[in-house]
């Protein structure tokens, strides 16, 4: 079985003031711009390692064969 995720919607996951508020980061926009891309490299680690979707998110599953039952269970 092969997963793919054909798209994958990171902003909007995790407030970006509240978290430079909690992180006591100044509100200026370089420190800004370097939280978020914290923040969606985090989102995205433990989406990968837990294997769940945060937001909605389309995903592809290739089977090698079709399974003996009906139905089947997603990965994700």
């Amino acid at each position: 079985m092969i997963v793919q995720r054909l798209e994958s919607r990171l902003h909007g996951v995790i407030n970006l003031d509240e978290l430079a508020h909690h992180c006591r980061v100044p509100n200026e926009t370089e420190f800004l711009v370097e939280l978020q891309r914290f923040a969606d490299a985090a989102v995205r680690e433990a989406e990968d390692m837990g294997q769940l979707a945060l937001l909605f998110q389309a995903v592809r599953v290739t089977l090698d064969a079709w399974p003996k039952g009906k139905t089947f269970r997603l990965p994700i």
